[in-house]
């Protein structure tokens, strides 16, 4: 391999290190995320109309899932006894929104970047 082929490779390497590095130096924000979650079928969904009732804010618990928020409020039954898949299927392809309210001080606020952990 000819020289200058090489340094159109290390060259953009080396950039690529040094950005990176740069990076992960920077120190992160991060905000703990255990608050009091909620949930509900996003409003619109075409799925809306046959649920109405999930249009609703339920207690969500997070980290989960959707199926199991829907199983904890009674709203499914227990997708592992018997043979309810088939009808459980639309719960999948529905669009859910969670929401949870937290404090930050500003300057988190004023960050270009936070995680949210």
């Amino acid at each position: 391999m000819r020289a200058h082929s090489r340094l159109h490779v290390v060259a953009p390497a080396s950039w690529l290190l040094l950005v990176l590095l740069a990076a992960w130096a920077l120190p992160v924000a991060a905000a703990p995320l255990a608050a009091e979650w909620s949930f509900r079928l996003l409003p619109g969904d075409a799925r809306g109309a046959a649920h109405p009732d999930l249009q609703q804010w339920r207690p969500a618990q997070v980290p989960g899932a959707v199926h199991t928020d829907l199983l904890a409020q009674g709203q499914i039954p227990d997708p592992y006894v018997g043979a309810p898949e088939a009808g459980l299927q639309w719960i999948g392809l529905a669009d859910w929104e969670y929401r949870a309210r937290f404090d930050v001080d500003a300057a988190t606020v004023a960050r270009a970047h936070a995680e949210l952990a």
